[in-house]
């Protein structure tokens, strides 16, 4: 099974939610305001934005492959 789940980093909730209302997006999408799980996880130190990671059935996070 395949889900895709956004993060959003650092914006305004209601930015958010009018871009998804634009966008008319169902999928979810996650909120980190102050892009906190970002630096714990290491994404936000050398890697640009959009950024994908995988997560397996175990929740391990992964880089994605190029």
């Amino acid at each position: 099974m395949l889900a895709l789940i956004a993060v959003d980093v650092e914006e305004p909730a209601d930015a958010v939610r009018s871009y998804v209302t634009t966008y008319d997006l169902t999928y979810r999408i996650d909120l980190d305001s102050d892009a906190s799980v970002f630096r714990a996880y290491g994404v936000l130190t050398s890697d640009p934005l959009p950024h994908a990671r995988t997560v397996g059935s175990r929740p391990v996070v992964r880089p994605a492959q190029p």
